[in-house]
């Protein structure tokens, strides 16, 4: 896959609205279940102008009456369910036509400052992560974004997020030409350089102030570090229920919960993550969703 394939991000069901869904699960015999609709994602890179499109899907299933139309009427903006991609090249072209260069331009800084480089080998001791995702920072749409230098992790704890290096770099990505992107800045030690000739001078001056390595070691590991406490290996406690009988009752296939005088549905959604539906105590008119 390039970075210019058309894709599909996710797909899940589309949250029907609560003004369908009400009468129906209040039991409202002249209702039907509300009709079932696909969300789906897609990018849209095989063009200078990427962007991410919401399509709604439906009826389902899939029939010779189901159509495809874009997702809007949920949305503020009426934009075709369209929003501008502000990195379409992200994870390709961004690292290995431009961030890998730049950073091999002051690998003998970087190895100085950090102790070690990025420049997109597998023995790369270092990596360039976005700090922000990129933004729009002018009325004439020019895209920047923000990285930084962080040590690679060593074993299975992965302390990378603990091992920031102080060094930040600033660019220009607005459009999907490499060669028209640029550097705008580094950051490092509360000093702003505005391009890498002026962070190399600074650098390379007599007074120039470099900060301690931040290395991975112990204190970034969370295993037992000296001998076991008294009670370190036993198991935990397990929790019984009096007479073997549960306050609570689960039916998996309808994600359906009780619990004393509580019921409700669980559902999931890729905005939103977990929800709860239909949400009654002592059978009284329920809230749709929390």
């Amino acid at each position: 896959m390039t970075n210019y394939d058309l894709t599909s991000h996710f797909i899940e069901l589309n949250i029907p609205n609560k003004t369908d869904v009400l009468p129906y699960i209040d039991g409202d015999t002249s209702s039907m279940a509300p009709t079932r609709y696909a969300r789906v994602v897609t990018t849209l890179r095989a063009t200078t102008e990427a962007s991410w499109q919401e399509l709604l899907v439906g009826p389902l299933p899939i029939s010779e009456y189901t159509t495809v139309e874009p997702l809007q009427y949920l949305l503020t903006r009426k934009t075709n369910g369209r929003v501008r991609w502000l990195d379409p090249d992200a994870h390709g072209a961004l690292e290995e036509e431009f961030l890998y260069k730049v950073s091999a331009s002051v690998a003998d800084i970087t190895l100085d400052l950090c102790g070690g480089v990025a420049i997109g080998q597998d023995n790369d001791t270092l990596d360039l992560v976005g700090l922000t995702t990129p933004y729009q920072e002018d009325t004439a749409g020019r895209i920047v974004r923000w990285d930084k230098f962080k040590r690679k992790p060593t074993d299975k704890f992965d302390a990378q997020i603990l091992l920031p290096q102080g060094l930040f770099l600033k660019t220009d990505v607005t459009g999907r030409d490499p060669s028209k992107w640029r550097v705008l800045g580094w950051f490092y030690n509360n000093q702003f350089y505005t391009g890498t000739r002026e962070f190399r001078t600074a650098y390379q001056s007599p007074g120039f102030q470099r900060l301690g390595l931040n290395v991975e070691g112990n204190w970034a590991r969370t295993d037992r570090q000296g001998p076991a406490w008294q009670h370190d290996l036993l198991p935990p406690p397990t929790m019984l229920h009096p007479n073997g009988k549960a306050r609570f009752s689960i039916d998996d296939a309808e994600r359906y919960v009780e619990w004393m005088d509580f019921s409700f549905y669980i559902g999931f959604s890729h905005d939103t993550g977990m929800s709860l539906y239909d949400i009654r105590v002592t059978a009284q008119p329920p809230q749709y969703r929390e």
